[in-house]
């Protein structure tokens, strides 16, 4: 491969790279063994939008971002209000 057409970061004889659907599969293998949980499902306009409307407050760019975001939130809260003298 010549120099001017290698990406910056690959070194030279990096090899032979996987195909992306390989590719994406080891990497969903590796997020599962180091215990991340896949969620695959859609929103409820209504709840799209209150999506959308954190992601803009948040100045967050992607959706997964405002999720872990939110649930940090929700965590946070819970174990406050657990703790908290009734």
């Amino acid at each position: 491969m010549d120099e001017q057409k290698r990406r910056a970061g690959r070194p030279a004889g990096s090899g032979a790279q996987l195909p992306p659907i390989e590719r994406n599969r080891k990497t969903r293998q590796k997020r599962a063994v180091d215990g991340s949980t896949r969620l695959d499902f859609f929103l409820d306009p209504p709840q799209a939008g209150q999506l959308a409307e954190l992601m803009e407050q948040w100045d967050m760019a992607t959706r997964k971002e405002v999720v872990q975001h939110a649930l940090d939130i929700v965590h946070q809260t819970v174990a406050k209000n657990r703790k908290a003298p009734a």
